[in-house]
């Protein structure tokens, strides 16, 4: 699978909003492409349509599991109204 990192800096009504952000592609696509695709997902992610991206590293992604810990136990599974971003396990 390959991964890419880019920068984004969108233009809001009250200023700018700017940042790092990761994306994933499974399919084949050029990096004219991609850009197409990085493009709506700093729109989409910042609420803006006006959005300066830069594509800073295409990498390959490979995730292997080398040893599970006990407290992966503590990661909440279930759906519903609960949900990550409200658990406090994940607020840092």
């Amino acid at each position: 699978m390959d991964a890419y990192l880019y920068s984004y800096e969108c233009k809001k009504w009250w200023g700018k909003v700017n940042g790092l952000r990761n994306i994933h592609n499974n399919q084949n696509l050029s990096d004219e492409d991609i850009l197409d695709v990085i493009k709506k997902d700093a729109s989409q992610i910042s609420g803006s349509k006006t959005c300066d991206i830069s594509l800073l590293l295409k990498y390959k992604l490979a995730i292997n599991d080398i040893n599970t810990y006990t407290d992966i136990t503590k990661i909440p599974f279930s759906s519903g109204e609960k949900n990550f971003v409200n658990n406090p396990f994940f607020l840092q």
